[in-house]
């Protein structure tokens, strides 16, 4: 990999973080909130792409001390009452809280 490549990568990706702070606004804020606020564990959930990246969000939640666990949407309406009566949701629509 040429250095000109490694430059052209890394203006690209600062290009995109520059992207994502323009997009920043109060459903991130309401966002951390939720989590902050959860008292039982956060379940992820996705299907297909959307489940890959769920898995990766719930492990990273799990691993910096957030509880939390990846549901697949078909198995949501088997989870225990008590279990969803408790928890916080990361929904496509956007972020759920359930208590």
């Amino acid at each position: 990999m040429s250095l000109e490549t490694a430059r052209r990568v890394l203006r690209i990706e600062a290009q995109a973080i520059q992207d994502v702070l323009a997009r920043l606004d109060a459903c991130f804020e309401k966002a951390v909130q939720v989590l902050f606020a959860c008292k039982g564990r956060v379940v992820v959930s996705g299907m297909g792409k959307s489940g890959l990246i769920a898995r990766k969000i719930s492990a990273t939640l799990s691993s910096t001390g957030t509880p939390s666990f990846f549901l697949h949407p078909a198995e949501f309406p088997m989870v225990e009452k008590r279990k969803r009566s408790s928890g916080c949701w990361k929904r496509s629509s956007g972020w759920r809280c359930l208590w």
